[in-house]
């Protein structure tokens, strides 16, 4: 790099430019100023500290401003026994109503993901992401408004079917930071028990919850619906066959 520099940067001032000049002529004053009144200094210092703490119990519990990013991020959730053809049938349903509204500009959704340990959903899931047109164009004076009208429309093309809101990016990061798609989560965790009675307890605890003042949105996840199925091999028969286990499954 030196020698970069003697080869290149030959016409080099050391003048200071005269931004910088224009400031000192400006910084200069203001520090010959308080340097001779100490007291006076050290006491505006004091006073504009305690100032500012004294806001500290207006600010609330989330000191980042919720950002705005001009899009929306629905979630779809059916039953977990749901098959892909019926839950792609749901989100094409979904897509028609959203863009029936004129503030909806694109829709698009997945349906599932691979079950990756940090974001695993199955295929009762999609995440429908819905571009905005822009704000001056909207019938509602906000977004809260216009989600009201989306979920509305939603509950009555689609009955039996839950819908969250979110926004893509906010969604993402509470996902990855906390494991859950919401900015709150319960868990409910039990030592014996259905997962019928579970679901039974997770209800009565959304029920409870929705009580509470300042919650938006507040819903259970659907943890039951899924038929199952035992499949007990016969060794010696397959053995006969000469198949293995891992063909048969």
């Amino acid at each position: 790099m030196p020698v970069l520099a003697s080869l290149f940067l030959t016409k080099m001032s050391e003048k200071e430019p005269p931004l910088f000049r224009l400031a000192k002529r400006i910084y200069r004053p203001a520090l010959d100023f308080v340097l001779r009144r100490p007291r006076v200094t050290t006491s505006a210092s004091v006073l504009t500290i305690v100032g500012s703490l004294s806001l500290v119990p207006t600010l609330g519990a989330e000191f980042i401003p919720h950002l705005d990013e001009g899009a929306l991020a629905l979630q779809i959730w059916r039953l977990p026994s749901v098959s892909l053809e019926k839950s792609n049938e749901i989100s094409t349903r979904a897509e028609s109503v959203l863009m029936t509204m004129p503030e909806v500009d694109t829709v698009i959704s997945r349906t599932g993901r691979p079950e990756i340990a940090t974001d695993p959903m199955g295929v009762e899931i999609s995440d429908t992401y819905v571009m905005l047109h822009p704000k001056e164009t909207w019938r509602f004076d906000s977004k809260e408004e216009l989600i009201e009208d989306i979920n509305r429309q939603l509950m009555q093309t689609l009955p039996g079917v839950m819908f969250s809101y979110s926004q893509p990016i906010e969604l993402r990061v509470a996902e990855l930071i906390s494991g859950v798609r919401s900015d709150i989560g319960i868990q409910i965790f039990a030592s014996s028990g259905s997962m019928e009675e579970m679901k039974r307890v997770a209800d009565e605890v959304a029920a409870v919850v929705r009580e509470v003042p300042g919650l938006d949105e507040v819903k259970a996840e659907q943890v039951t619906g899924l038929p199952t199925m035992t499949v007990d091999i016969d060794r010696a028969a397959i053995a006969r066959l000469g198949l293995n286990t891992e063909d048969v499954l």
